[in-house]
Order: C-alpha cells, then sequence, then structure tokens
C-alpha cells in the first residue's frame, strides 16, 4: 500500500484521505465527542441524543469493567469541552471562506454557541473556577 501525500490530502491505493491537523492534540475522547456534537448536529437532535452519546461513551470506555470514567464526570468534561467546539468555529469564522464556506462555517458557529448554552457550559466553568 503506497500513501502519496500533497498537502493535507493523502492518498492511500488511489483512495483520498484528509488530513486536518488544525485541532489535532492528545487528550480525552470525550473531547471529540463534544466537538462533534456542538458543531455537527442540530440543536434539536443533539439534545434529544447528547445523554445516550456520553453514556455510550462511557459504557465503552469501561466495557472490560475497569471503571476509567464515571457518567457524571463525563457529561461534565462534554460540557466543559463544547468551549474548543466554539473555539474552533470562531477561529474558523475569522479567516472567512479560505477554510470553509460561509454556510458550513454559520452553521458550525450557530450550533456551538447553542451548544454551551444548551451545556449551561459558562456556568459549569465558573463553578469550576470558584
Amino acid at each position: 500500500m503506497g500513501i502519496h501525500t500533497w498537502g493535507n490530502i493523502g492518498f492511500a491505493d488511489g483512495l483520498p484521505i484528509l488530513f486536518d491537523w488544525q485541532v489535532a492534540s492528545c487528550g480525552p475522547a470525550v473531547k471529540d465527542l463534544a466537538y462533534f456534537a456542538a458543531t455537527s448536529i442540530d440543536s434539536d437532535t443533539r439534545q434529544a441524543i447528547d445523554t445516550d452519546l456520553v453514556r455510550t461513551y462511557v459504557d465503552t470506555l469501561n466495557a472490560d469493567g475497569t471503571t476509567r470514567l464515571t457518567f457524571g464526570d463525563a457529561r461534565d468534561s462534554y460540557r466543559l469541552f463544547a468551549f474548543t467546539a466554539f473555539i474552533a468555529a470562531g477561529i474558523t469564522a475569522a479567516f472567512g471562506r479560505r477554510l470553509q464556506g460561509e454556510a458550513t462555517t454559520r452553521a458550525g458557529l450557530d450550533r456551538a454557541v447553542q451548544a454551551l448554552r444548551d451545556f449551561d457550559s459558562v456556568a459549569l466553568l465558573r463553578d469550576r473556577l470558584a
């Protein structure tokens, strides 16, 4: 299998692969879950499945019987990591059309702002800082 890259696009056996390193980091996967949910799922749908998303994450993480994370801790992390979605969406918006189209950028930013409201993330952050 040959992999050839050009910028952030790679090709493995002729199939395209996109590498997006803009927010790559090491850390808890619940951050990725919050980022995806806050920017990619419309608010009504996300609100209907938030608890199930976090519960599935925790159940999968702890599937071997070892408790690595409780639901409450995961839920709080999910609520706080919505800030990373907001920040990334804001940065994307600041770059205008150079990163994404206007409709996609606007939708991601609007969803991230709504997620912060829905999760009451600011209040949780204030509690953590107190």
